[in-house]
């Protein structure tokens, strides 16, 4: 079994580059999520930031040139223990 951070009650939400929204807002309302936490670089590398921040970083490097977010990642919390099953295999 794998052991994740979790509260026993959370709301479903969302973490996700500052550069990436509004792209992401739709998912976040499918998702009907609570809330959308934003940031450039939250430390840590997370998965999300590990594959959004360095499009960022290159355009920050080369203004002149647009690079485009290539690469949409989110990071999707499902609310706390009371509402997902943990299973061992």
């Amino acid at each position: 079994m794998k052991i994740c951070h979790f509260f026993i009650v959370a709301a479903l939400h969302l973490y996700t580059h500052i550069r990436l929204w509004p792209a992401m807002e739709d998912l976040a309302s499918d998702l009907n999520a609570t809330c959308t936490l934003l940031a450039g670089s939250s430390g840590g590398n997370p998965f999300d930031e590990a594959m959004s921040c360095p499009w960022a970083e290159l355009s920050d490097l080369f203004p002149k040139t647009p690079i485009p977010m290539a690469c949409h990642s989110v990071t999707v919390e499902l609310r706390g223990e009371r509402d997902v099953k943990i299973v061992s295999y």
